[in-house]
């Protein structure tokens, strides 16, 4: 019940976020100790507000339409758990460390298993590729609903798809951290693939974060050198965990509370679960 409800929500947020009035000043990312980045975090000026009015007969299909046998083969194709089938063959992932992309069965597999997964949801793909640790190449994923009315306004709906362990080389299933969230976001991609969205849909599968956020600070450079107008942003990481109980942490900045207010309605209309609002991401 946890997971089709966070699911539900990502579900009804990725189509449904809010536009704010006044953009606010720049922000300034401090990721760890030697990472600093300072954006201007000011909300364009849309050509019409991002919620219009509730629509329940599209809420229903989007609530209805959310499957968790489906997300749950997706998350464990993702883990390693479950074989799945690329372009012809049985294959299995080992591990998503990102800095081993010479294994077989590692981070580049994965890679490629969204490329085919997205290509199939009906999305054109991006890639990205960015260099680091030396010689490293890396890889953002992004399949593409190009919107029929603003396509110039981008949601992004993201999530990284690397993962660390004691034995990253060896075995880094990252099902919680974070196959939940990248398996959130392609079964997302799967479910609107229905749908015609007004606004161009960025699902994005960001690499390289568990080594400073690598993946997602490529991915906003890029949209900054290319002019993009990002209107929002759901990201998901991870969503799913063994422990029941536990409830949905919304994080964020006090600029974007819309948005937040949006999530947090949505968890008390759809959900049994409790949710806490954190303003300090």
């Amino acid at each position: 019940m946890i997971r089709n409800s966070l699911l539900v929500l990502a579900a009804l947020c990725s189509v449904a976020l809010p536009a704010s009035a006044d953009g606010p000043e720049p922000l300034t990312c401090r990721r760890d100790g030697t990472h600093a980045v300072t954006a201007a975090a000011a909300r364009a000026a849309l050509a019409e507000p991002l919620v219009v009015g509730s629509d329940p007969v599209h809420e229903a299909a989007l609530v209805n339409g959310v499957n968790q046998p489906r997300y749950s083969q997706i998350l464990a194709r993702l883990s390693g758990a479950e074989t799945f089938q690329l372009a012809g063959q049985t294959r299995r992932l080992q591990t998503r460390w990102a800095l081993d992309t010479a294994h077989p069965d590692g981070i580049n597999l994965a890679r490629d298993y969204l490329i085919d997964r997205f290509q199939r949801a009906g999305c054109t793909i991006q890639l990205q590729d960015f260099t680091h640790s030396g010689d490293v190449v890396s890889t953002n994923v992004i399949g593409v609903r190009p919107g029929t009315d603003f396509p110039g306004e981008i949601v992004v709906v993201g999530a990284h798809y690397d993962a660390r362990a004691a034995t990253p080389g060896e075995d880094a299933p990252g099902a919680e951290d974070n196959a939940s969230g990248v398996a959130a976001v392609l079964h997302l991609a799967e479910l609107l693939e229905s749908f015609q969205p007004k606004r161009t849909v960025h699902f994005v599968a960001f690499g390289c974060e568990e080594y400073g956020l690598l993946g997602s600070e490529h991915y906003v450079q890029e949209a900054l050198a290319n002019g993009d107008t990002i209107v929002a942003a759901l990201t998901m990481d991870m969503i799913s965990a063994w422990v029941d109980e536990f409830g949905l942490w919304i994080e964020s900045e006090p600029p974007f509370v819309d948005l937040v207010d949006v999530i947090a309605a949505n968890t008390v209309q759809w959900t049994p679960i409790p949710h806490e609002i954190h303003l300090n991401s």
